[in-house]
């Protein structure tokens, strides 16, 4: 695990279940339930609390990279609130895995984090906690005995940190973010005057990193080659091309990319040892530093020894190369399989036979997908979408149309 950034490894998170998961534990029942979607009024906020969340809102208007907009929140509630600690990551919706994250955690806790919690913790798993139905959750709700869990006694206790309060920023079923904030152990519970300002506060947060994921997409373009990283099954890397060591070595700055690497060599290691199916398949990433977009896709292998190999494969990414990558641009299922029927093609009557709907709806979906990615026409959204910055019509596939629509820009 040396090649992940000690900025981020107290994030680690992965798809599937540790050992012992709880698959629906039943004191999650007892947990309050706020709806994210709530008016701020039916929340019944206090005078300040409004202030702080309005201070909030413009915070999240300010068009702020990623990273920074980030640490910027989780400064700001971890200030609010007096947590002591947090940790802030940005997911992948499709797989749950991070693409960035910050922490305020010593480098001891980040490294007991990434030695013995990693794939030993239930609350490793936050893709899996993004989609439980509530918003604020207790650490100790997903663990059957918190003296136990290796996040309790190596990361928590070992920091002087007990209560942790989890925050997940999910919307259309899928987690974009999460954020964990952590008081001094024998701090007294947060009560339910908190736990409203947090719900009123998550979905703004959450539309402000898919609006900032969205963003940073479009301004990204393909990368140019292909990096291969092979690990041995102990987890370390075995051997890697020329452009996977560029990219593990971080150059021009970039640590996402690094860290996800690290993470997935650990999902192959432990799937190599128990022979088991990887829990996640493939993860779009946008590097910002280099401002390309990738895709990092972990396979398994068999040597000429019989031996099982782990190899990552870092491929450029087309905006149509990934159905979450859609899904990260604000699309609805339905618009990504629209915008796909349109890219490869088919005219509206074609594409309305194909999906089974009317023609109309063909229409209102591409008036839809026009307007979140700001774009005029089927052209420029093709162009847009298979990474040309130039837009020309005459880069659009055959059978589409040059019709303009009004033009709204991604806010």
């Amino acid at each position: 695990m040396d090649a992940v950034p000690h900025e981020a490894m107290v994030c680690i998170m992965r798809a599937g279940c540790a050992p012992g998961h709880p698959g629906n534990p039943g004191c999650n029942k007892a947990a309050t339930r706020y709806d994210g979607g709530m008016a701020k009024e039916a929340l019944r906020l206090s005078p300040t609390d409004r202030r702080e969340l309005d201070a909030l809102e413009r915070l999240c208007r300010s068009r702020l990279p990623r990273p920074a907009l980030m640490r910027s929140l989780a400064e700001r509630l971890s200030r609010y609130t007096g947590a002591e600690s947090y940790c802030f990551s940005l997911l992948d919706p499709g797989s749950g895995l991070p693409t960035e994250a910050v922490s305020k955690l010593e480098d001891g806790a980040r490294r007991a984090w990434a030695e013995r919690v990693f794939l030993r913790s239930p609350l490793g798993n936050m893709g899996w906690l993004t989609r439980q139905p509530h918003l604020i959750q207790l650490a100790e709700q997903f663990v059957a005995e918190p003296d136990h869990d290796p996040l309790f006694r190596y990361v928590l206790l070992p920091s002087g940190l007990g209560p942790m309060l989890c925050l997940s920023l999910a919307a259309r079923g899928f987690g974009w973010g999460y954020l964990n904030l952590m008081w001094p152990s024998g701090a007294a519970r947060f009560g339910e005057e908190e736990k409203r300002f947090l719900a009123a506060a998550a979905p703004i947060m959450t539309e402000a990193l898919r609006r900032s994921a969205a963003l940073a997409f479009l301004s990204a373009l393909p990368a140019d080659s292909v990096g291969l990283i092979t690990f041995a099954p102990d987890g370390s890397i075995e051997a890697a091309n020329e452009v996977g060591y560029a990219l593990m070595a971080g150059e021009g700055g970039s640590c996402s990319i690094p860290l996800t690497v690290a993470l997935m060599g650990q999902l192959l290691r432990r799937a190599m040892a128990d022979d088991t199916p990887l829990p996640v398949c493939s993860l779009p990433i946008v590097d910002a530093v280099a401002q390309r977009r990738y895709r990092i896709r972990p396979e398994l292998l068999r040597g000429r020894d019989g031996r099982a190999r782990g190899v990552v494969v870092i491929e450029p990414l087309r905006a149509l190369d990934d159905a979450s990558v859609l899904i990260q641009l604000g699309l609805t299922r339905r618009e990504a399989d629209v915008v796909v029927a349109t890219v490869k093609g088919l005219s509206t009557q074609d594409a309305a036979a194909v999906l089974g709907v009317s023609p109309h709806t063909i229409e209102h979906h591409l008036g839809n997908v026009f307007s979140k990615l700001a774009v005029g026409s089927r052209s420029e959204m093709t162009a847009l979408l298979l990474g040309s910055r130039s837009g020309r019509a005459s880069e659009a596939p055959r059978g589409t149309s040059s019709a303009d629509r009004p033009r709204s820009r991604l806010q």
